[in-house]
């Protein structure tokens, strides 16, 4: 059977992120993947989270199509249209990516903890990458840090063709199923379709429809009682099956009758 990806969020991305996660989605499609996308862990937002069969990474995605200067420490700044080099907006990117590498490992460790009943001293930080991705790309006359055994600062095309390619640096050691039910039991992230996750006019509409869908369930339901065997003397026909036949018809009697059992087995 092909290898499907399967995408996890905890809301629809749009602008460039919704770009992104469609190149990356795209990209990593021929092998399969897990992709989690724009959730919190211990109070940081993380952009992507990404496992494949052979890595897990986590990246920072940054829209910088100028020349970037920057370190592990300090502000970084940015090239202006000027020429001038001015503060770049917002937080040190590599220090983002080191706290969000962090606050993750710390939500695995509490997700093994609750699973195993005690307490985990692990540290899972060391078991997948971390990225700061530059998209498009770093411009040639950037001086930022680039590699590094905490984070690393790449071009996008740089970190897709990292989380392409074998090899065990950085590899996790919970296996893709683990992964998802982390997603989904302690993340609370919801199991999406792309083109969930990179509208949201989509998301809504489909949440709606899901809602819609659990509210009947639970009226419904799928273990309902079964039907009363008909008897000999009587017509062979049960109730629900002269309802559904052609025409219209109004169930009447008294409280009791069992007149919304059947409509159940109708619906």
């Amino acid at each position: 059977m092909r290898p499907t990806n399967s995408l996890f969020v905890g809301g629809p991305v749009c602008g460039h992120e919704a770009d992104f996660l469609r190149r990356l989605y795209a990209d990593l499609e021929p092998a399969g993947a897990l992709i989690l996308a724009n959730f919190h862990a211990n109070r940081q937002q993380i952009d992507f989270v990404v496992v494949t069969e052979s890595r897990a990474a986590l990246i920072e995605l940054k829209r910088l199509p100028t020349p970037i200067f920057g370190g592990l420490n300090g502000d970084w700044k940015v090239e202006g249209p000027s020429g001038k080099r001015i503060p770049y907006p917002g937080r040190n990117p590599w220090q983002q990516a080191l706290d969000q590498k962090y606050a993750l490992s710390d939500e695995m460790r509490r997700y093994e903890s609750s699973a195993k009943g005690a307490g985990s001293r692990r540290r899972f930080f060391t078991e997948f990458d971390a990225y700061v991705c530059i998209d498009p790309k770093i411009h040639p006359r950037s001086d930022v840090i680039r590699k590094n055994n905490k984070v690393s600062v790449r071009s996008s095309a740089d970190v897709l063709k990292v989380l392409r390619s074998a090899g065990t640096a950085g590899s996790s050691s919970w296996t893709r199923a683990r992964w998802s039910r982390f997603a989904t039991e302690h993340l609370s992230l919801k199991p999406v379709t792309l083109d969930e996750a990179i509208d949201p006019k989509v998301y809504v509409a489909v949440n709606v429809i899901r809602s819609y869908n659990s509210r009947v369930e639970s009226i419904v339901g799928f273990n309902l009682p079964p039907l009363l065997p008909v008897k000999a003397e009587r017509d062979s026909h049960t109730l629900v099956d002269m309802i559904l036949a052609d025409g219209n018809h109004l169930v009447v009697g008294p409280s009791g009758s069992a007149k919304t059992f059947h409509l159940h087995h109708i619906a």
